[in-house]
């Protein structure tokens, strides 16, 4: 009969060296976290769906007058905010986990990759850990696909202690190519793409962002 493979129940390296919170992150890193990790292409479809969208609500705001045959564009415009709106919300508690979260042993229960059209899309990971007082949690957390997890039993996770159902696994920081100086204890991110993606990302969602403010002034001139 074939053994059931279990993972080395072995101290997390990273737990020997990972400063207590706050955490000093750099300018690069809150950018980086902030973003979230939704791709450019996505994030350019769905501000150009809320524009649209948007267009006539201010035009019927303007005139007091509700057209029906609007609500055609709600099914587009409740997807435009999906592309747009969580991969923000997610990124700012990411990042704020991440400077003043709690450090714990994780425990994976289970996994699952969800994918679109053969595409890894997300990993949904469920954690079992113990918190500083010591009541056990679970929690489950959706993170990029590109995470890679060592082979230990317990992974370190940064948790919420006053709503320990909010973590984020350290795991998924590499996937957004960011890093801990051991010696100063500052996180960085260490790829020049991931900077350019971050700016990159920024510089959309500020011009969308400006084309909605001008759509408004525009229209109630």
């Amino acid at each position: 009969m074939k053994e059931e493979y279990v993972p080395q129940e072995i101290e997390p390296e990273e737990m020997k060296w990972l400063t207590q919170p706050p955490r000093k992150l750099s300018g690069w890193v809150t950018l980086r976290l902030s973003v979230g990790d939704m791709p450019i292409f996505l994030s350019v479809f769905g501000w150009i769906l809320v524009c649209f969208c948007m267009l006539p609500v201010f035009k019927m705001l303007r005139d007091g007058e509700f057209d029906p045959g609007y609500l055609i564009l709600t099914p587009f415009l409740i997807l435009g905010l999906a592309c747009v709106v969580p991969p923000l919300f997610y990124g700012r508690r990411n990042r704020w986990l991440l400077e003043n979260g709690e450090i714990g042993k994780g425990k994976m229960l289970a996994s699952k990759m969800w994918r679109h059209k053969g595409a890894d899309v997300s990993l949904w990971v469920k954690y079992q850990f113990t918190a500083e007082d010591g009541r056990t949690h679970e929690a489950s957390v959706r993170i990029s696909p590109k995470v890679k997890f060592q082979d230990t039993a317990y992974q370190v996770i940064f948790y919420d202690k006053n709503a320990p159902g909010c973590i984020f696994p350290y795991a998924a920081l590499a996937a957004s190519e960011i890093s801990q100086d051991q010696e100063t204890g500052e996180l960085h991110v260490t790829s020049v793409m991931a900077r350019v993606y971050a700016a990159a990302t920024l510089a959309v969602h500020l011009f969308f962002a400006t084309v909605l403010v001008l759509l408004l002034g525009v229209i109630f001139r």
